[in-house]
């Protein structure tokens, strides 16, 4: 099942006689559905820009190649012209070379930093996704705690053994233990 912030929002819980504070709960539920709600966003948006970032290195990968091809093609001109004028051939090899490396190792560069982008963005997102799961576990274990309900456990402790709690019901609690399970 796939939860949605506007799952979290339309959660309803039932109602009991010593339940939780619905305006807490309320409250809560609201900041799980906006923090996940912005996550979603987050990861949306770091999802785009990982896709334009591909879409480039691919750009930048053709252009590679297409440099690759023209510096080939380039080179094969340059011999057949060598018959006619082995000068004129050197200058015209030379120069398409230095100008296909400075292309080829600028579109490299390119390449390199956007993969160091795209490592970058990643180690974010799942650092995000780690500092998340934290806080949710974090308000997992607020929840246990609260759970617990010391409140008969200390109008127990305040009454002598034996003896009544005046005004207070002398059955169990539905939560005790020695009673079994909740009403």
């Amino acid at each position: 099942m796939k939860l949605t912030p506007l799952d979290v929002r339309k959660q309803e819980f039932s109602r009991q006689m010593r339940g939780y504070d619905q305006d807490e709960v309320r409250s809560f539920l609201e900041s799980v559905a906006d923090a996940y709600e912005q996550a979603i966003n987050e990861n949306q948006s770091l999802n785009k820009q990982l896709a334009t970032l591909q879409t480039k290195l691919q750009d930048y990968q053709q252009m590679e190649t297409s440099l690759q091809d023209a510096a080939m093609s380039a080179t094969k001109a340059a011999r057949e012209a060598e018959g006619r004028s082995s000068r004129e051939a050197d200058l015209l090899v030379q120069s398409a070379q230095l100008e296909a490396e400075q292309i080829i190792t600028d579109s490299r560069r390119k390449r390199q930093q956007i993969e160091d982008d795209i490592a970058r963005l990643e180690g974010q997102r799942r650092s995000f996704i780690l500092t998340l799961k934290h806080v949710l576990r974090n308000q997992v274990d607020l929840l246990e705690i609260l759970e617990q309900d010391p409140l008969d456990q200390i109008l127990d402790d305040n009454h002598a053994p034996g003896e009544p709690n005046g005004d207070a019901k002398t059955e169990r609690s539905p939560r005790d233990p020695q009673h079994g399970n909740a009403r």
